[in-house]
């Protein structure tokens, strides 16, 4: 394994957001291993995504 950065998307109530998520990965497949501060990437976007979201559904005529 080895340190690394890969796309990731993730998707709420329809809207997606794709981010290059860091942490340990094998060379042999998708897998990976994140640690608490490679999840804080992935806790401020899945926040970013969810203020996106709650943004189009507030916006009126």
């Amino acid at each position: 394994m080895h340190r690394d950065t890969r796309p990731m998307t993730l998707t709420y109530k329809g809207n997606s957001a794709t981010f290059d998520m860091p942490g340990w990965y094998s060379d042999s497949s998708d897998d990976g291993i994140h640690t608490g501060e490679d999840m804080k990437t992935s806790d401020r976007m899945l926040s970013l995504l969810k203020a996106r979201t709650a943004g189009r559904s507030h916006k009126g005529p």
